[in-house]
């Protein structure tokens, strides 16, 4: 989505900037190469701008700074709902339209948390180590997940434990898997099938 939102106003950006000059200059200006350069620039600088202003929204869970203020003052209010997962096992979706993966983890009798959205994207990139290595952390053995208590929004999500890689990699919701599956959501613990159920069912529907 923030692509596509990037896409839209780098190619509008572009289209109303090569009216003006055109509009200004309806017989050129400079060699012929000149206009052709002079467009290609913006639109360079259109599309990074615009990116970095949708990526602006994104803040990685876990990360220092103004999001700590942020929570403490989320916390002050009481705000923050605070729950720790043990993880036996999990299978990753792909992301769907920049959708973020969905990830289902096996909490044994306590069910299968389903944690899905844009943020798993910045939790799963590799991170420095004790050692100075770089390896992932996520999903793990142990997370601790921090949500606003009024919207759900997920703020922080911490990796105690050892990491555990998925299982195995499904191929992307579509928009009929998502109606089919209602508790595909971000935060929903699903008890009405088991972990290696809602496995095969993910893999047959995927094939």
């Amino acid at each position: 989505m923030r692509l596509l939102l990037a896409g839209l106003v780098t190619y509008g950006g572009l289209l109303a900037s090569a009216a003006l000059v055109f509009h200004h200059f309806p017989d050129g200006f400079g060699p012929p190469w000149l206009p052709g350069l002079v467009l290609g620039l913006l639109a360079c600088l259109l599309a990074v701008t615009s990116f970095a202003f949708f990526n602006r929204f994104r803040r990685r869970p876990g990360a220092t700074g103004s999001l700590a203020e942020h929570l403490a003052k989320l916390e002050g209010a009481g705000l923050v709902e605070t729950v720790e997962y043990e993880v036996r096992r999990n299978f990753r979706v792909e992301e769907f339209e920049d959708e973020g993966p969905h990830y289902f983890l096996d909490l044994g009798e306590g069910g299968v948390l389903c944690l899905c959205g844009q943020y798993l994207d910045d939790l799963e990139e590799p991170v420095p180590g004790p050692d100075g290595r770089v390896a992932p952390v996520f999903p793990s053995t142990r997370i601790t997940v921090r949500r606003r208590r009024d919207t759900g929004e997920v703020l922080d999500v911490g990796c105690h434990g050892v990491y555990l890689p998925p299982e195995c990699e499904a191929p992307p919701y579509d928009k009929a898997d998502l109606a089919w599956d209602d508790n595909a959501g971000d935060g929903d613990i699903i008890r009405d099938r088991s972990y290696g159920q809602l496995k095969a069912e993910r893999l047959k529907r995927s094939s």
